[in-house]
């Protein structure tokens, strides 16, 4: 079964960027998409689709 929500640790496997990094990184998502803490199932998870879009913006999709 996919994840529905990265943590900290799901972030820096994936993108390989160290800790502090990470934690900068997930910072600056819950201001660009008004993230409210209280309504996510735990504290230090971000949804999977809103960590792709961030990490993926200004990337162009291969034409199949």
């Amino acid at each position: 079964m996919e994840k529905l929500f990265y943590s900290n640790k799901d972030i820096r496997e994936l993108y390989e960027i160290s800790e502090a990094q990470a934690y900068r990184h997930m910072r600056r998502m819950k201001e660009i998409y008004e993230i409210d803490e209280n309504r996510l199932p735990r504290r230090g998870v971000l949804p999977v689709a809103i960590v792709k879009d961030y990490f993926h913006q200004g990337k162009k999709k291969k034409d199949a």
